[in-house]
């Protein structure tokens, strides 16, 4: 082996090392950067969940007063719900709250079917709300099959 050869081979070994104790170097920084923006992450969902709930509540006042409807309630409760899911950390948890979503849908498709009877609503309103029920059934079966069984 030439002697350039010989050098480049060296150089390549100690570039190899110096990178590998590098990397080495910076795993726990990159641990506890993850661990961080986990914290982090988990700190904004409980925030975002927190606000929702206050939502609610004001929305759900407002609603006995008249000054906001039925479906705006319907929706903030949905919103909450979703951030709900978003904060769940284990399937029983998210099935706990898919069901009390699922809850929900039901008692807006009722709404909308009493509307149509009272003439506010519409079919097209009958079919969106079902529509919607379905899909949160849709995804409570297979959160369930996650769990590895149906109920």
């Amino acid at each position: 082996m030439s002697m350039f050869k010989k050098k480049q081979f060296q150089g390549l070994f100690i570039s190899s090392g110096c990178v590998i104790l590098c990397v080495a170097a910076c795993l726990p920084l990159i641990a506890q950067s993850s661990v961080s923006s986990d914290s982090e992450l988990t700190s904004l969902l409980a925030a975002r969940r927190d606000a929702l709930t206050a939502r609610v509540e004001i929305i759900d006042k407002l609603v006995a007063r008249s000054t906001k409807t039925t479906e705006e309630l319907f929706a903030a409760r949905e919103e909450l719900l979703d951030a709900e899911i978003e904060i769940a950390t284990t399937v029983s948890e998210r099935i706990e709250v898919l069901e009390r979503k699922l809850e929900n849908a039901k008692q807006f498709e009722l709404v909308m079917q009493q509307w149509k009877i009272a003439a506010r609503g519409t079919d097209a309103e009958i079919l969106k709300a079902k529509a919607d029920r379905i899909g949160v059934e849709i995804d409570l079966v297979r959160e369930k099959q996650k769990r590895g069984g149906s109920k």
